[in-house]
């Protein structure tokens, strides 16, 4: 037995088995891939079938998504206003600046667009049984304030450079009637999420964190004046999402837990219908991944398909200049 095979049989059990982090089968394929994003990245295109291999370990697509995470589509478009819980490494940047409740339509240039973001977010706890997703509130503050600064470096026209958009979570909003699991309004430039709606409603912090990276994405194709049919806007979103995370997994601000978690709700909430315009789990999944490697092994010969799907974004982002960010901002 290979040490991939070795690696795959231990996963598979503790899958199967529901293991926790001090499961056997768990630990044991934890030593076998290390404890490095690395390990993990290394272990999904070694093959040179990363996303069959990715599938194989999530499991069969078509049974029940954990809980009641039933995202049948997994960020809902404002289509009235177009036609078209361990501690972990803080993620992004951060500042104190205080909340404005004040709409701001156009964001005047500042030294740091982390800080600018801070008067356009907007965000709630809920307590009681959504404490755990409580717990993430600091990382999607800190996530909007990375999107800020991949949104002034890398966007293409640079008109547009400093146009953000609102964040509500958990929050009421004239752009919205109802509760959203993930939503972008167009007319209002809003991005739009709520822990739960009337039907679903998320299970761990970092799946609010790929849904607020892919509705950001709204917003950038929006800006942008880019023209792309909806299921080629939903692609390139999922890409968004993935570039976002291959700027943690070169950084090391995410485990190899939360990417399995990231990886899963962007194959559980793909649209394996006749109906919407959102791609099924086999192409979100390619879109993510081929976004991700972008930013964190660009070079990778066996991650050039997944990537490939991708070349709508480098229409709105300049791909090399995200690659290039570090932690900290400069001008």
């Amino acid at each position: 037995m290979t040490p991939q095979d070795e690696l795959l049989y231990y996963q598979e059990f503790a899958i199967a088995l529901k293991e926790g982090p001090q499961g056997t089968n768990r630990q044991r394929a934890d030593a076998l891939r290390g404890g490095s994003i690395t390990s993990l990245l290394w272990m999904l295109w070694a093959g040179g079938l990363s996303v069959a291999i990715l599938l194989a370990q999530l499991g069969k697509l078509d049974r029940p998504a954990p809980k009641a995470v039933r995202l049948e589509q997994a960020s809902h478009r404002d289509h009235s206003a177009t036609t078209t819980a361990n501690p972990r490494p803080h993620r992004g940047p951060h500042t104190s600046a205080p909340i404005s409740a004040t709409p701001v339509w156009h964001q005047p240039v500042v030294s740091d667009p982390a800080a600018a973001i801070q008067g356009r977010f907007h965000a709630s706890t809920r307590g009681g049984s959504f404490a755990a997703l409580d717990t993430g509130l600091d990382h999607y503050r800190k996530l909007s304030g990375t999107l800020a600064r991949v949104q002034s470096v890398a966007l293409r026209k640079r008109s547009e450079a400093n146009r953000l958009p609102r964040v509500f979570i958990n929050r009421t909003n004239d752009c919205f009637s109802r509760p959203s699991i993930g939503m972008f309004s167009r007319r209002c430039e809003v991005i739009k999420i709520d822990y739960r709606d009337h039907q679903r409603t998320y299970e761990y912090p970092v799946e609010i964190e790929v849904v607020l990276a892919h509705e950001w994405g709204h917003h950038l194709i929006h800006i942008s004046g880019e023209k792309m049919s909806p299921i080629e806007e939903e692609v390139v979103c999922d890409c968004t999402a993935g570039m976002v995370f291959g700027y943690y997994a070169k950084h090391g601000l995410i485990n190899q837990d939360e990417a399995f978690k990231a990886f899963r709700l962007i194959a559980d909430v793909g649209n394996n219908s006749a109906h919407g315009h959102h791609p099924n789990a086999e192409v979100r999944l390619k879109s993510f991944w081929g976004g991700l490697m972008s930013i964190a092994a660009p070079h990778e010969p066996q991650a050039q398909e997944s990537i490939a799907f991708c070349s709508s974004l480098k229409r709105v982002l300049d791909l090399q200049k995200v690659q290039n960010m570090g932690l900290t901002w400069s001008a």
